[in-house]
C-alpha cells in the first residue's frame, strides 16, 4: 500500500484530525518515524492550551522535527493554520495593522482580514504549524513569559477550508 490514499483523504477532509494520525501509525509502520512524529506533534500542540506547561517542549520538538522532514510533504500532509488578533478595536486598530503589516510583510496570504463578530483579524492565514509558531514568536516574543492564564491577543487556530469561508462571508 503506497501514501496516496493517505493524503487523498487528508486533502478531502483538511478540517479532520483522523486522517493524518492513520497516516502516522502507517508511517511508523513503514519506517518514516520522522514524517509521523511530525503529524503527532502538530496535533498535540494544537490540542494544548497556550498556557499549559508542557507545550513549549513541544512546539521546540515540532520545529526541530520538521527541519528534517520535506516542505513538499509537509504542504500534503500537515494541517494548516491562521494566526489571529483578538480584539480587534476598529478604526484606532487600523494604525497598529498597517504598523504590523509593513514589519511582518503580511501583505499576502489572506493578511489582516476581519474574520467574525468577535472583532478579531486574521494575520497570516493557511500555514503550517511550525510557520505559524514562528510567525507568532516574531509578532509576540513576550508569549511566553507572561503569567499563567493571562489573556493572549494573538492565537493559533485551524484554518477553515476556503469554502466553508465563503459560504460564511456569503451568510
Amino acid at each position: 500500500m503506497d501514501r496516496d490514499p493517505f493524503l487523498l483523504a487528508i486533502r478531502e477532509a483538511p478540517e479532520e484530525v483522523a486522517p493524518r494520525l492513520v497516516y502516522a501509525d502507517w508511517l511508523d509502520e513503514n519506517d518514516e518515524a520522522a514524517k509521523a512524529e511530525y503529524l503527532r506533534l502538530v496535533q498535540a500542540v494544537a490540542e494544548r492550551d497556550e498556557n499549559a506547561p508542557e507545550r513549549r517542549q513541544l512546539v521546540k520538538r515540532l520545529l526541530r522535527v520538521a527541519k528534517t522532514i520535506d516542505v513538499e510533504w509537509r504542504d500534503a500532509a500537515g494541517a494548516k493554520f491562521d494566526v489571529i488578533l483578538e480584539g480587534w478595536l476598529g478604526g484606532a486598530m487600523f494604525v497598529f495593522l498597517r504598523a504590523v503589516r509593513w514589519f511582518t510583510g503580511a501583505q499576502g496570504r489572506g493578511a489582516m482580514e476581519p474574520v467574525d463578530a468577535s472583532h478579531s483579524v486574521v494575520l497570516r492565514s493557511g500555514m503550517r504549524r511550525e510557520e505559524a509558531e514562528i510567525f507568532l514568536y516574531q509578532v509576540d516574543r513576550q508569549r511566553f513569559r507572561r503569567e499563567p492564564g493571562a489573556r493572549q491577543s494573538y492565537r493559533i487556530v485551524p484554518s477553515k477550508p476556503k469554502n466553508l469561508i465563503a459560504d460564511t462571508q456569503a451568510t
